[in-house]
């Protein structure tokens, strides 16, 4: 089938073609195709192939490349960078966009954060200004803050938002990333400018959106802004994902850590690391642990603290993320007494 889209021969001349050239040993035949109803062929060999593609024109050469695309769309390819290398190269920068962001999705989700870094700047550089190219710039966001960076992060956030709608799902998960990577930076009032944002649009945040939500209310509420905090969290009390009842522990969590109640606090975070293990996001769920393992801290159970931390670093170790095990292992050390111990950790943590 594709040979005859290519060509514009008709199915059974295309097929007699390609006969031809495997009995020339210029091509041979597969034993299986990933497209179904389809037979798969290559070239027999490197050189082949490479005098092939250099004997057509320019011209030739990008509408081969984009009848390729849309014949592959149509087949059911579901490798997303190769139907992007075929529009970029078949001239078609907004397609080929769009299957770079489906292609930084899926490494967002396997925790391949540089990869999923570097097809967002891939497919930034060959889409246009509007919504494409503002998601390609929030996944972009998400790996450099998962890895760490978060003044990169803020710069793509602030890059993202101006090419998102205000008010939509992808704009909103932006904005809560933006105030999370503000308050981590230590920029609290530029934090609370956001909320203040976010609160001013009045959407109802659903999906990963309500989850970011979530998370930036409790970050706001542990550090003293219940009121904003928890006025932030009702943009998301509609969604009943796993992630967003997560994040609703999370906030009940901090929100019993502001009255004191640690017991209360641990109850809920556990809760939290169990919808997140449910819903399949060990990512998230390796940051939680750690906030286990600081309410078991609070609560003297050291030995269960360290237990905890160590699981959340090898799960991070194992996801590629940035550690945070160290800090929280230094304050178990020195409740301990280990004062040393807790130097050396802290050290590492920086």
């Amino acid at each position: 089938g594709g040979v005859a889209a290519l060509t514009g021969l008709e199915p059974k001349a295309a097929e007699a073609r390609l006969a031809d050239l495997a009995a020339a040993e210029i091509v041979v035949a597969q034993a299986e195709s990933k497209l179904a109803g389809e037979r798969a062929f290559v070239f027999r060999t490197d050189l082949a192939r490479e005098a092939t593609y250099a004997s057509l024109t320019e011209s030739d050469r990008v509408l081969g490349h984009r009848l390729a695309g849309e014949w592959l769309e149509q087949a059911g390819e579901d490798d997303a960078l190769v139907l992007a290398g075929h529009f970029e190269r078949g001239g078609d920068g907004e397609r080929a966009a769009r299957h770079h962001l489906r292609a930084a999705r899926r490494a967002t989700a396997a925790c391949d954060f540089v990869g999923a870094a570097i097809i967002a700047s891939v497919g930034v550089a060959c889409s246009g200004p509007g919504p494409v190219r503002g998601a390609l710039h929030l996944l972009a966001a998400e790996a450099k803050q998962w890895r760490g960076s978060l003044d990169d992060a803020s710069e793509l956030l602030e890059r993202a938002l101006q090419e998102l709608p205000a008010g939509g799902d992808d704009w909103t998960s932006a904005m809560a990333l933006l105030g999370l990577a503000e308050f981590r930076r230590g920029h609290r009032p530029e934090s609370e400018i956001v909320a203040e944002r976010l609160l001013a649009a009045g959407r109802p945040a659903r999906g990963v959106g309500a989850s970011r939500v979530l998370e930036f209310a409790s970050a706001l509420v542990l550090f003293g802004r219940v009121e904003l905090g928890t006025r932030l969290g009702e943009l998301a009390r509609a969604d009943d994902e796993l992630g967003t009842q997560a994040g609703r522990e999370a906030l009940r969590a901090v929100s019993a850590v502001m009255e004191g109640d640690f017991e209360m606090a641990l109850e809920a975070q556990e809760r939290v690391v169990a919808l997140l293990e449910r819903a399949g996001d060990r990512r998230a769920a390796a940051t939680e642990l750690l906030n286990v393992a600081y309410f078991c801290t609070e609560l003297g159970d050291y030995d269960r603290a360290e237990i905890v931390a160590l699981r959340a670093a090898e799960l991070r170790d194992e996801l590629g993320l940035f550690s945070q095990s160290a800090q929280t292992l230094a304050q178990v050390a020195a409740r301990r007494g280990q004062t040393e111990r807790a130097i050396d950790l802290e050290l590492e943590a920086i």
